[in-house]
């Protein structure tokens, strides 16, 4: 914290992007950090969801028609919409679970 804080005055805040390089080169905790200047009401998180990247990458190239219907269809996958629910954060975009082929009561019959 001396080291982060050693330039700052009051009225200041520390950006998470500035903070995140000084803090691991140190070896610290940057969750810690980030938590305590938090609480002091000097951070500011500037972070750049990851969804928000892997998104560009995804559309990079795509005709402008195309980009904005599948860029709805996947903002609505991932964040829910009117008639439907977000997924849930564990879920990742193209994955599937692996599950039977058959229901387990009809293959102990067989």
């Amino acid at each position: 914290m001396t080291v982060v804080l050693s330039r700052h005055t009051a009225g200041d805040v520390i950006r998470y992007s500035e903070l995140f390089p000084t803090v691991r080169a140190l070896g610290i905790s940057v969750e810690r950090v980030a938590e305590v200047l938090t609480a002091m009401g000097v951070l500011i998180d500037d972070r750049r969801p990851s969804f928000e990247a892997w998104l560009k990458r995804k559309l990079d190239g795509l005709g402008d028609g195309i980009r904005a219907e599948t860029e709805h269809w996947l903002r609505t996958l991932h964040q829910g919409g009117p008639r439907t629910k977000a997924r849930k954060g564990g879920h990742r975009l193209g994955s599937h679970e692996q599950r039977p082929a058959h229901p387990p009561d009809l293959v102990t019959a067989l």
